[in-house]
Formats: C-alpha cells, structure tokens, sequence
C-alpha cells in the first residue's frame, strides 16, 4: 500500500512539473515568439522554490521519514531533469521541422515571390526580436 500511495505522489509530482512546462507562453518559452526570453537561473529558482514547497507539503502530509523524503526529493529533480532535456529536444525538432517547411515551400515559388517570401521572414524575425503583440488580439490573463 505505501509504494502505492509513493508511485502515485511521484506520478503526480511528475504530471505537476510538465504542467509547469505546458503551462509557459507558447513559442516564446526561450526568447521566441512575442515574449522576452526567461532568464533559465530565475526558472531553476523557481522550480527548486516549489519543488522544496512539494517536498515539504508531502513529508507533512504522509508523515514521511527523512529518508523517505529525501530520496522522493532525488526522484522529483531527477524527472525535473529529464522534462528540461525532453524540451530542449522538442524545440530542437521543432525548429527543424519548421526549416524543412520553409524549404517546400521556397522550392514552389517563383524567383520574385522567393525574394518576397524571405522578406516575410525577415520582417517576421524582427517582429519576434522586438516582442510584437499583435494590437487586435487580447492579452491573456
């Protein structure tokens, strides 16, 4: 019963860090998109507030001994860890497959609409650079 009620806390600690991963402004979660760029020293200041928050809500909560706690601790940043890396690979994919797109798409077009096209990008790109919100579009709360 009590590696039940362990597997089940660390499923939900687990579930608990990738909503925090979900949960952040799309495309802009590194500096792309609309959004600043996050400072990475300020997430993993957050991330182990919390984590330390999670730790100790458990340890009182199921009167964990501090064995217990400690190798839960060592469980919850080890999948910490591997969500980062995981994220990190997405966006790497992603960004190849946004690349791979462009060239279909570049291969199809005319020599005057390819110069256009480029030129769509690059004013795109510098959209991103300045944090471009659209006007018409409401913040999200």
């Amino acid at each position: 019963m009590k590696k039940y009620v362990v597997a089940l806390i660390l499923l939900g600690l687990i579930f608990g860090c990738i909503s925090i991963i979900i949960a952040q402004p799309p495309a802009g979660h590194h500096g792309e998109g609309p959004y600043p760029p996050l400072d990475e020293e300020k997430m993993d200041k957050k991330m182990e507030e919390f984590h330390t928050k999670r730790i100790e809500k458990l340890t009182k909560s199921l009167n964990l001994t501090k064995e217990q706690a400690d190798k839960i601790s060592a469980i919850t940043k080890d999948g910490w860890e591997k969500i980062k890396l995981e994220h990190k690979s997405m966006k790497e994919r992603v960004q190849q497959i946004r690349q791979d797109v462009d060239k279909q798409i570049e291969s199809l077009l005319t020599p005057e609409q390819l110069e256009k096209f480029k030129q769509l990008k690059q004013k795109a790109e510098k959209k991103k650079e300045m944090g471009f919100r659209r006007k018409d579009r409401p913040r999200k709360k």
